[in-house]
């Protein structure tokens, strides 16, 4: 990052540690650039099973598009288990790691909407491309069928896990 050592109070990660292709180094990063008493939070989702919208929309994408566009939708979660992630912050030199798990619902006023938000919106766009609309008339049909029992009066409200993490830097690793 273009930031002098210790240069902030707070770093905040939110859904962002699982796309590093190399998380410790990221992790590294955060230590760098925090001050010896701040404290770096963050986010990053749990398992996909703890996530039917996009555990649907991954097995959907994987039958209509390609297996590179069902693992494009489930990238968001590979960094789901708390011992990893435990383990990338116990490797890089943090202290006072706490990790807690959450679950909170998503709401889209249809399944289609949530197929729609999440390719137009996400690097599922750049995988999927142009494909024809058919297809993804099959996936958001693909999708609905599979969302029947969290849709209501109200739309669709599925469960989504999510890991919340806060640490501080150690004082003798890296300074």
């Amino acid at each position: 990052m273009p930031f002098p050592d210790e240069s902030f109070d707070v770093v905040l990660c939110q859904q962002g540690l699982q796309f590093l292709p190399d998380r410790a180094a990221g992790l590294r990063e955060m230590r760098r650039v925090l001050a010896p008493d701040g404290r770096v939070v963050l986010a990053v989702w749990g398992p996909i099973e703890q996530s039917p919208g996009f555990a649907a929309l991954a097995a959907a994408l994987d039958q209509h598009v390609s297996a590179d566009a069902a693992a494009a939708a489930r990238s968001p979660f590979t960094l789901c288990s708390i011992d990893e992630l435990r383990h990338l912050f116990d490797g890089v030199g943090w202290r006072n790691i706490e990790i807690h798990s959450r679950k909170k619902l998503a709401h889209f006023p249809t399944p289609a909407e949530f197929v729609s938000q999440y390719v137009r919106g996400s690097q599922m766009a750049a995988v999927i491309g142009e494909s024809d609309t058919s297809v993804l008339q099959a996936v958001s049909r693909d999708v609905t069928r599979a969302l029947q029992p969290y849709l209501d009066d109200h739309g669709l409200s599925f469960p989504m896990e999510n890991h919340l993490a806060a640490a501080r830097p150690s004082p003798t690793v890296g300074r």
